[in-house]
Formats: structure tokens, sequence, C-alpha cells
């Protein structure tokens, strides 16, 4: 990871949610894996297969589109993008409704934010690898970032001061000249 040592803690399964008193099981290494899962309750599978493989990593790749560019996209512009217009029209309920029985909703979604929109769903279920925390050593969590972020930046001669708010940082010809 650049210059920090650290891995990526990729357990699995990486998730298991519990339905019925059994474990339904998130598997990372193959989307297959996850629709034999989802078959075990109640032939799910290809309705995992259609929300999942069809809708989620569709509203990533329509949504790289947006991310790096200089000029943010109007809310107009993303809502006539026909992947991710459906995501920001329509609730997290209302989507998940289209695929999945209510029990699993939780799977995919904090129910807190079942009325907010859809994008949230998208959110909490990245298509690719970056979720994963950080790890070293056997432990897990931002804080191992933190401390090794933290250990690069002595090793690359940085003076660290700690224990002190910073109100502005100074930016002259692209680069940071100081705080204060």
């Amino acid at each position: 990871m650049g210059g920090v040592n650290i891995d990526q803690y990729k357990p699995e399964p990486i998730a298991v949610y519990v339905k019925d008193g059994e474990l339904v099981r998130w598997w990372r290494g193959g989307f297959e894996d996850r629709v034999r899962e989802f078959n075990r309750w109640g032939g799910l599978g290809d309705d995992l297969r259609a929300m999942w493989g069809g809708k989620i990593v569709g509203f990533h790749r329509a949504l790289r589109k947006y991310i790096y560019r200089l000029d943010p996209p109007s809310r107009d512009e993303l809502l006539n993008d026909p992947a991710l217009g459906e995501f920001l029209r329509l609730r997290s309920w209302e989507f998940l409704s289209q695929y999945l029985p209510r029990e699993f909703w939780g799977m995919f979604i904090f129910e807190p934010y079942l009325d907010q929109p859809a994008f949230m769903v998208g959110y909490y279920n990245p298509d690719t690898d970056w979720w994963f925390p950080p790890a070293k050593d056997g432990e897990v969590g931002m804080q191992v970032f933190a401390r090794e972020l933290y250990n690069a930046a002595l090793r690359a001669g940085a003076k660290v001061v700690l224990g002190l708010g910073v109100r502005r940082i100074i930016v002259e010809g692209g680069r940071v000249r100081g705080g204060c």
C-alpha cells in the first residue's frame, strides 16, 4: 500500500447473516458461491444475480464516470444516467423489494437507511475490494493504518507534531508550504 506496511484483512466468507438461526454466507472468492448460497434459501440465487451482478455492479461502473471529474455533475445529469437514475429515484426498501424478501434486506443495508435513496445500498455493497480493513501482525482496524502512516512519515523524515489543532493549511504552487 504505497510505502505503508499493512495488509488487507480478507476473511472467507467475508460476512455472515443470521436468518432463522442459520448462517447465510457472503463469499468473497466467487460470485457463483454467493448465488449457490442464496439458492439454499428458497431459490433466491437468480434474484441475487439480477440485483448484484446486474444492478449493483452497474451502479458502481456508472459512478466511476463521475468520481474524478473536475466539474461535479448536476443532479439532472445523474438522474438521467441509466444506471444511477434508478438508485437516486428509489428508496432503499423499494430497490431491495424488487429482488429479495424483507428478511434479507438487513444483509445489504442498515435498517435506519431503508428509507434513504437506494444509492446507500450501492455504497454499503461495493463491487471491489476497497472495503477490507487494514491489518498487520494479527491486528485489524483503521488504527493500524493510522499508526503505519505515522511510521511511514517518520521514516521519510517528516517532523510530526502531535496534540495541536490545525486551523489552516497554506498551499503555494500546488504544494503545502505550512500551516497554522
